[in-house]
């Protein structure tokens, strides 16, 4: 399925499940709150992926995934179902399938996530060489980050375990047979060798890995992954360093001995993780802590590196970072980002980055999500570009979200965004009609008189 497809499967139908309870629960020794407050799932509409059946839903006002499992307490996989839901709240990283709530209903195992879905329901044939590398990048950085911050090793390193937000950003999870370091030992690996794919897993498991090296087990996991399931898409005719990467991949995160394969930050460092946008990629992340110089200097050239990119790899890498509320309170941002940001390139216009098309679908939900923010810095911005966008938003949501918006900021004491909410009121007008935004009640009090001609 692509992004839309399944998006759009999720639907309020008669069987939605709202769920609202506050309920203790015991998760080893440890006492949790199990708290869904106005949970929406439709049931009917879950998918099975590995042991989870896995359902979009929305909670406070928010689109989520929903992992559910009803492993009975007998299971031998139960236990490794119930660690995913420990593991997920306590290893955090921006890279890691965001956890927002979980916990038990009854027998049932319950994780909510940030919205996203399997890698394999994505369609790796739609994306570029681009979009690929900055996917395996993320991955990379969460294994590091487990690696070398948390002593965690993964263990199940493959494409079920990567998750796409809406936004295409690669996310790693699938933390069910995650363990720390000291406890990789040849008694727990025996035991969930028999849940793992017997083609990824490493020749050498019978010896003894040394600490220096416990890296080494996910390390031949991610090269399965990208011999098996990244290799067939990524042409080697489009770039030169891929066939290299292959290689190496190949010869040494496959090697059959485990103190010769590379560790993951090594991995950072080839070439084809090194190609421009994936410095565009790391700059952007990096904008907030670079002096006031550096960043004015970064975002005054950044709409033209932007432009050299295709618009829809752009937006479904990079929009979500570009229209972020910390990334919107940047000054410099408003004077040389917005502009390009908030109007749609067109024939009249090359100002702005994104298509029509592009533009409505991937900007516009931004757009009405950052409606939702009464930061006065923001909603001025929107403001002022509001004639550019307001067109291409639906007049349904206009009417019944924006204009309820406008119409607090005319009661606002900050008198220049009373100026600018009423000249986009005026802007509304030929959109949604005058009868939308004034009121009903109307009447003729201007004639249109002519002058009398005397021949």
């Amino acid at each position: 399925y692509t992004w839309k497809n399944l998006k759009g499967r999720y639907k309020k139908f008669s069987n939605i499940i709202n769920i609202h309870s506050k309920k203790s629960l015991n998760m080893g020794n440890t006492e949790a709150i199990l708290k869904f407050e106005e949970l929406e799932i439709d049931r009917s509409q879950g998918e099975v992926h590995e042991d989870w059946n896995i359902i979009q839903g929305r909670l406070r006002d928010n689109s989520v995934t929903v992992f559910s499992s009803t492993h009975p307490q007998s299971s031998r996989k139960r236990p490794f179902i119930e660690k995913a839901l420990q593991a997920s709240k306590v290893y955090r990283h921006p890279n890691i399938l965001k956890y927002v709530d979980g916990g038990f209903l009854g027998n049932e195992v319950i994780i909510i996530t940030e919205e996203a879905m399997p890698l394999l329901n994505y369609g790796l044939e739609n994306m570029s060489f681009l979009q690929i590398t900055a996917g395996l990048a993320s991955v990379i950085e969460a294994l590091c980050f487990l690696h070398d911050k948390a002593g965690l090793s993964h263990n199940n390193v493959c494409a079920s375990s990567i998750y796409v937000t809406s936004e295409g950003i690669w996310k790693l999870w699938g933390l069910e047979y995650c363990c720390s370091f000291e406890d990789l030992t040849r008694d727990h690996i025996e035991r969930i060798n028999q849940y793992c794919s017997e083609k990824n897993i490493p020749p050498d498991e019978k010896s003894r890995i040394t600490p220096a090296y416990q890296h080494a087990r996910d390390a031949y996991f991610f090269g399965k992954f990208i011999e098996t399931v990244i290799a067939p898409f990524m042409n080697a005719s489009d770039y030169y360093e891929i066939e290299e990467f292959l290689s190496y991949i190949k010869l040494m995160a496959l090697h059959k001995e485990w103190n010769k394969r590379p560790r993951f930050s090594s991995l950072l460092e080839h070439p084809v993780f090194q190609h421009d946008f994936l410095k565009l990629r790391n700059n952007l992340n990096n904008a907030l802590i670079l002096s006031t110089e550096e960043r004015e200097e970064f975002l005054r050239g950044l709409p033209d590196v932007l432009k050299k990119y295709n618009d829809e790899v752009i937006a479904s890498t990079f929009s979500s970072t570009l229209l972020s509320h910390s990334f919107l309170l940047i000054p410099s941002s408003a004077t040389y980002l917005m502009p390009c940001l908030l109007t749609p390139k067109s024939d009249g216009n090359d100002v702005g980055l994104f298509s029509e098309k592009v533009f409505k679908e991937s900007i516009i939900p931004h757009i009405l999500n950052l409606f939702s923010i009464h930061d006065a810095t923001i909603r001025k911005i929107l403001l002022t570009h509001f004639s550019q966008f307001a067109p291409f938003i639906d007049k349904i949501k206009l009417s019944k979200f924006i204009l309820p918006q406008l119409l607090l900021g005319i009661r606002d004491v900050d008198e220049d965004i009373v100026a600018k909410t009423l000249h986009a009121l005026g802007h509304l007008i030929p959109l949604i009609g005058a009868d939308v935004v004034t009121g009903v009640n109307r009447e003729p009090i201007f004639a249109a008189a002519t002058p009398k001609l005397v021949s």
